[in-house]
């Protein structure tokens, strides 16, 4: 099966997300001295899932964007990469 552009574009444009997420999902943890398993704890998730996103593998639920913004108190979109301001 042949990939088209878009699919393939599609892709990539997640990977990079994926990678800035944790990059700046990281950043906050430790700007706020959290852990990931203190952050689990406080959001109601898996241990396992803040390490999914914390390693890039997986982008949270839009609930849990939520939840994970106000707790490191910063935006959404800078959490994804759509702006470079905090907050």
């Amino acid at each position: 099966m042949v990939m088209t552009k878009q699919i393939k574009k599609n892709q990539k444009k997640k990977a990079k997300v994926c990678r800035t997420f944790a990059e700046r999902f990281k950043e906050q943890r430790e700007k706020h001295k959290l852990t990931l398993s203190k952050i689990a704890k406080e959001l109601g998730i898996s241990r396992q899932s803040a390490v999914y996103y914390a390693m890039g593998d997986r982008i949270p639920t839009i609930m849990v964007l939520l939840q994970l913004s106000e707790l490191l108190d910063t935006s959404i979109d800078y959490l994804v990469g759509r702006s470079d301001n905090p907050h």
